[in-house]
């Protein structure tokens, strides 16, 4: 198949992989453990909520909605990453490996976890009580907290 293309079309997709790849490692620092979780954890919770649609209840514009999601997750931890840098940068303090960027990520790690439960929930997977009673009081704390935000 190598004979299919010139050598100037093989610089050029190494070329740009390689500047898409450079962009991607700087805009979210890099390839992490935390980071292939995250992403890990956001591929399962999409295909979990798919399996556990009732018939008939797939739809599209729902699942676009979730894709939306979770790009602009990955748009949040590019931003937090970014955060990193600027106060590097400004300040010189090194904050000993704790950054902003991974405190994002593991809220949304946390976050996906709690999706992929719920998602096991309406599939009828059984969830240990102890477990849905956390769900449900960390709901109601957002629940409450967007009520102040909306009384703002």
């Amino acid at each position: 198949m190598s004979f299919l293309f010139s050598t100037a079309d093989k610089l050029s997709y190494l070329a740009i992989t390689t500047s898409v790849g450079y962009l991607l490692g700087f805009l979210f620092g890099g390839w992490t453990a935390s980071l292939q979780i995250l992403l890990s954890l956001m591929v399962v919770d999409y295909a979990s909520g798919l399996l556990a649609s009732r018939k008939g209840e797939l739809n599209s514009k729902i699942g676009y909605e979730g894709i939306k999601k979770k790009a602009m997750i990955g748009v949040i931890v590019a931003a937090a990453n970014l955060t990193d840098l600027a106060i590097l940068e400004s300040s010189g303090v090194n904050v000993g490996g704790l950054s902003f960027r991974e405190l994002v990520i593991f809220f949304y790690i946390g976050n996906e976890l709690l999706s992929i439960t719920e998602n096991a929930g309406r599939a009828g997977v059984p969830i240990p009580t102890r477990f849905t009673e956390t769900i449900k009081v960390l709901k109601g704390k957002e629940q409450e907290s967007k009520k102040g935000e909306n009384n703002d």
